[in-house]
């Protein structure tokens, strides 16, 4: 069957009528020309995404490995990624091209080592590396498949139906996993410096392609649909649905009053079904065999009517209908914004059918979750219910839109959610950052009329915009986690050194200017020999040498031998101890201090010995020792400026080379975790990841929102940062796990809006058929 006319639907049934594959029309050889510059399009952009995280990637597996021999393996790697990069992705556009053409002309490409006979193999005949090469590229098409097979499966089905083969096969699709992993194995053949080079890189493409390439086909599938209305009744679950429609169904008396839940591509027969058993307000109609038959049967398309009629709304509103949306004062937004509901009410949805008006409910509901969002701005939720109409429209023209999270207009609101975490109230309309926002959703209502992509497109323009802005602070970001591991790397060096001199004065009795000196000032003197060198470093053994040396000094001189050492000892001890204190910044004065109190000191070890040995140890203890082991210097991290509140949580602002930090900290901090926390208090458990946002209530009220933007790997300190605080954050998790708890700190959720918004409309609806 030819498709003469592209505005003509093609029911299934009659591309099931349609034999073996026959020659292509001069209308069919147009679309599929079409669809292959798309999927070039969309797939060369997958992989240029790829590209720029995979370099990052193989930096940070570098880093993190201590195996010297992976660690260059990784570098070689992003060396070859970045030196290679232009010649990998246009030997992918060629090669795609080449073999979308050929399977598009009904020849068989073959494609590189894309089927191995694993069994026909010999050690003689095939070496380790091309075995391991196909390995790799049969998993790269494995997990393609299984990410995209309810995609894949329709857009099989409509290629077909171009290619007049009704039975075409996944593999044979011109635009198939294998078609994608084949090109791209061949374009890594550029890269000629070692085969586990190329496998280090394949895999990593691996994980980025086999996400992405969902949307890729959907959005194919979309523009199929809507552009040339190819096989516009094909469900994503066909198959699925195929073999659920031969079970038998309980009726409702043998079901009881069991709840739907959700699964997948089935999201929105979930909500129908609980919106009409929970008595949502649906037109009279729906209660009719339509609407209830709606659950087993295939999507129809909205009709036209409806959608001329939504667009003429969205690009000229008459009066009153959908006014431009205006900030309110102490009102509620979701009522403010929310015109969705005054169209289902007016005349226009007296005329929908029943599951298109159904559908009018669903999103006008989603949208009442989203501007109840009390981190959305208002002038943003302003913003965003101008998409209300084209959104509406899309759910109307494709209900997967209720159930795959990466649809291209759920990922749009999502993104710009999440762009518009980073203003606040007070945000000025000529901000950048509102500009960028109010420009993207004027072209969604300006210009979407039923091509989904339109909304991809935004998605990526967006993503770029974020991309740049997060660029122009990544040199911030740098300074400050350089300073936060550079005090941390301090803090770790004062802890190791005070924990080395309690270990040698556990269980002494010694004089306590010795004692105060050594827990003070000589801790200085360690911490920077372990910056300096490590405990392996000769610093380090001659500081603590000096400790030991030191002790011994003072305690009582039993015998003559012991004396004589102590007269050899004393002029390398007392350089030591002047280069040291000289090393830490304690003034001549201090130092003069000390010395003469050590000269005291060794006195008395002298006398104190002689007079053991003439009483035979009677062991008289001598007047100003202490105890070494528990005596406790002054706190050895008070700082001008530090504060501690009730909870013993210390705040410490550092400005250092135009960086300012404020840290956050416990003062004597417990091994607590944020996993540790019982109760809803605590907001999210599981640990942070880098990305996710936390919210901090100031003393005076105020509240900011943070992103997490670096981790550190010593002690797992986080590094936040704000557009609207100057500088950023440093806290560490036990800290943060206290704030939790006193409510002055939350972790915001990670899930997407929209799928928090659809979430929560089904915990509503199951709720109201609980009650």
């Amino acid at each position: 069957m030819a498709i003469a006319h592209v505005d003509k639907v093609v029911s299934l049934t009659d591309y099931q009528r349609v034999g073996a594959r026959g020659k292509s029309t001069t209308d069919t050889v147009g679309v599929l020309n079409d669809c292959r510059e798309m999927a070039v399009k969309r797939i060369c952009e997958v992989v240029a995404r790829a590209f720029d995280k995979i370099e990052d990637e193989l930096f940070g597996l570098a880093e993190k490995t201590v195996d010297r021999e992976l660690q260059n393996l990784f570098l070689d790697a992003r060396a070859q990624a970045r030196e290679k990069r232009s010649m990998i992705e246009e030997s992918f556009r060629k090669r795609f091209v080449v073999s979308y053409n050929g399977k598009a002309g009904g020849a068989p490409v073959p494609m590189p080592n894309a089927a191995v006979d694993y069994g026909a193999m010999t050690l003689s005949l095939v070496d380790d590396s091309a075995l391991e090469e196909a390995i790799a590229l049969a998993e790269m098409t494995k997990k393609l498949k299984s990410n995209c097979e309810d995609e894949l499966f329709a857009l099989s089905q409509r290629m077909g139906f171009l290619l007049h083969d009704p039975e075409l096969a996944d593999d044979a699709n011109p635009i198939s996993p294998e078609t994608v992993c084949g090109a791209l194995k061949e374009a890594c053949d550029q890269i000629t410096v070692g085969y586990r080079v190329k496998l280090t890189i394949l895999k990593l493409f691996e994980q980025h392609v086999a996400k992405d390439m969902l949307a890729v086909y959907r959005d194919i599938n979309s523009h199929l649909v809507t552009r040339h209305q190819i096989l516009p009744q094909i469900r994503t679950t066909y198959r699925r649905t195929a073999q659920a429609s031969a079970q038998p169904r309980k009726n409702a008396a043998q079901e009881g009053a069991k709840i739907p839940t959700a699964s997948g591509p089935d999201l929105f027969a979930t909500l129908q079904q609980l919106m009409m058993q929970g008595g949502a307000q649906i037109q009279a109609n729906a209660a009719g065999p339509a609407a209830q038959g709606i659950a087993g049967a295939a999507l129809s398309m909205p009709a036209s009517g409806l959608i001329h009629s939504l667009s003429q709304i969205q690009h000229a509103p008459p009066p009153g209908v959908m006014a431009a949306p205006h900030v309110g004062t102490g009102t509620d937004s979701s009522r403010t914004f929310n015109i969705l509901h005054d169209i289902r009410a007016g005349a226009l949805a007296t005329t929908a059918a029943p599951l298109d008006a159904l559908t009018m409910d669903i999103v006008a509901m989603l949208f009442d979750y989203v501007f109840a969002e009390k981190h959305l701005p208002e002038m943003i939720k302003a913003l965003l219910a101008r998409l209300q109409i084209p959104v509406l429209k899309v759910a109307l023209l494709d209900r997967s839109f209720f159930s795959v999270k990466s649809h291209p207009a759920r990922r749009l609101l999502d993104t710009l959610a999440e762009v518009a975490l980073e203003c606040d109230e007070g945000i000025d309309r000529e901000d950048p950052l509102y500009l960028q926002i109010e420009a993207v959703v004027d072209r969604v209502q300006n210009g979407f009329e039923t091509d989904i992509t339109l909304f991809s497109d935004q998605v990526a323009e967006l993503e770029a915009y974020v991309a740049r802005r997060e660029q122009e602070g990544v040199e911030f970001i740098e300074q400050s986690a350089r300073l936060v591991h550079e005090r941390e790397r301090s803090e770790i060096a004062r802890l190791v050194a005070a924990s080395a001199i309690n270990e040698r004065l556990l269980g002494k009795t010694l004089p306590a200017p010795v004692v105060v000196m050594l827990k003070g000032r000589w801790v200085d003197v360690l911490k920077q020999a372990h910056m300096a060198c490590g405990e392996d470093g000769d610093e380090w053994v001659r500081a603590c040498t000096t400790v030991e040396e030191l002790v011994w000094s003072v305690e009582p001189k039993i015998n003559a031998d012991d004396r004589r050492s102590l007269v050899s000892l004393l002029p390398t001890l007392l350089r030591r101890l002047q280069a040291g204190m000289c090393l830490a910044g304690m003034e001549p004065a201090e130092r003069a201090h000390f010395f003469s109190a050590l000269i005291d000191c060794h006195a008395a070890a002298v006398k104190a010995g002689l007079r053991e040995e003439n009483n035979a140890g009677s062991g008289v203890a001598q007047p100003g020792w202490v105890d070494a082991g528990s005596y406790l210097a002054a706190e050895l991290d008070a700082r001008p400026g530090q504060e501690t509140n009730s909870v013993g949580i210390t705040h410490h602002h550092v400005d250092r080379a135009g960086v300012q930090i404020e840290e956050i900290r416990l003062k004597h901090p417990k091994p607590d975790r944020l996993h540790d926390l019982g109760g809803s208090s605590t907001g999210r458990l599981s640990p942070l990841k880098r990305g996710a946002w936390a919210e901090f209530r100031r003393a005076d009220g105020r509240t900011v929102l943070a992103k997490l933007a670096w981790i550190s790997p010593l002690k797992g300190i986080y590094l936040f940062t704000s557009a609207h605080v100057q500088g950023a954050i440093s806290i560490s998790p036990e800290a943060l796990a206290a704030q939790m708890r006193e409510g002055q700190a939350r972790i915001l959720e990670e899930a997407p809006l929209m799928q928090r918004a659809v979430d929560s409309l089904l915990d509503t609806l199951k709720e109201k058929q609980l009650h």
